[in-house]
């Protein structure tokens, strides 16, 4: 059984519509029933998905040739309303043995499916008991964090931020904690869609500590709870919830979770800023291939240099010239600007040298737990050097 999923092909419908969509998908059938053998069987399993019936094979290799063959059918340009497009595809590929029952077959070569996709798309995988353990291992851990998101227990960490300056806290960012580390735990958030409820009690979080500590609390936000249509309901009933300023909380967003729908996340984000109050971050910038398209449209006031260019300006001059343009850029703007990623005294000297207002990094301080952000702010008196 071969499983087949077109590369992108929502950009398609995005773009050209969906009758450019469907077209298209009338071409990718005629192309795969091409490439097939004449006892084969294809059959479009719903949206841009195809399987592949293969019958009498008896080694992977012959499986894996078909599918290569697929592949090259599927990469000549297609012409659809007036464009050329060109197609890939990611394809799992299962064998069934003795006793395979059909259901079976079919769940295996999607799951062999993702890892060609997670791969880097336009690949073919061939399915294998480490294949299953890690998606029963995957979904395990899913019931596992919806379970800890329920029950609220997720922990949470402050990272502060800090007036190069004068050394008073200027704010603190919200991290996530949990038993895995927090890249796993985003990813596994993400793909099975509980980043929604996690961000949810994130927000509500900051919020009652916004009120309390009197000072920003930052809150990274995710694409998909960009496009959630309840996302500035959430961020409503967070401020209503905890009374706190709207000047204490503020949304932290990549460059990379607004691409897929640049235009609607920066609506969403410019709505919560005028109707809430709510300010954003630019975080992560100089990490993407296209952020000055994104910048002069962004609604937010502060941008946060990339922790990589921070960690290598001092031995890179090209890097230095790079922070030292992006803190221009950003005066500019009229926006202010943070230095993520500060690890030594001497990148504290330069990244302040080189006009970044802000600074954060395990130079300064580590991520703390809540009680101790009381006690660095109960040591900082009334804003005094920290």
């Amino acid at each position: 059984m071969l499983f087949l999923d077109l590369d992108g092909f929502k950009d398609v419908n995005d773009s050209l519509g969906h009758q450019a969509g469907d077209a298209l998908l009338r071409m990718v059938a005629e192309r795969l029933a091409g490439a097939l053998r004449p006892g084969d069987t294809v059959a479009r399993q719903g949206g841009d998905e195809f399987t592949v019936l293969l019958e009498d094979i008896d080694d992977p290799r012959e499986a894996t040739a078909i599918a290569e063959r697929v592949q090259a059918a599927l990469a000549e340009p297609i012409r659809v309303a007036d464009h050329d497009l060109v197609v890939s595809t990611s394809i799992g590929i299962a064998l069934a043995g003795a006793d395979a029952q059909p259901e079976d077959l079919l769940r295996d070569a999607d799951v062999a499916m993702y890892r060609a996709k997670g791969e880097g798309k336009a690949r073919h995988a061939v399915f294998d008991g480490r294949m299953h353990r890690q998606v029963r291992d995957r979904l395990d851990l899913e019931a596992s964090l919806s379970r800890a998101v329920e029950e609220r227990r997720i922990e949470l960490r402050y990272l502060p931020i800090f007036h190069t300056e004068s050394g008073t806290v200027a704010g603190v960012e919200a991290l996530c904690r949990w038993s895995v580390d927090t890249q796993k735990l985003i990813s596994v958030a993400e793909e099975s869609g509980l980043i929604v409820p996690l961000g949810r009690f994130v927000l509500h979080e900051a919020a009652r500590h916004g009120a309390e500590w009197r000072i920003p609390v930052s809150v990274n936000v995710s694409g998909r709870q960009l496009r959630d249509p309840r996302f500035a309901a959430a961020i409503e009933s967070a401020l209503r919830q905890s009374d706190v300023s709207a000047e204490h909380l503020r949304l932290e967003v990549t460059e990379q979770a607004m691409s897929g729908h640049p235009d609607g996340t920066l609506r969403t984000l410019l709505d919560i800023r005028r109707r809430l109050g709510v300010r954003a971050h630019l975080d992560d910038f100089g990490a993407g291939v296209s952020s000055l398209r994104f910048l002069h449209r962004f609604p937010g006031d502060v941008l946060k240099v990339d922790r990589a260019l921070v960690t290598g300006m001092l031995g890179d001059p090209g890097a230095q010239e790079i922070v030292r343009a992006i803190a221009a850029l950003a005066h500019t703007l009229r926006m202010e600007v943070i230095a993520e990623g500060v690890e030594t005294a001497a990148q504290l000297d330069r990244v302040k040298l080189l006009g970044c207002e802000f600074v954060q990094g395990f130079h300064l301080s580590t991520p703390l737990t809540a009680d101790e952000v009381r006690d660095l702010l109960q040591r900082a008196g009334a804003r005094t050097p920290a």
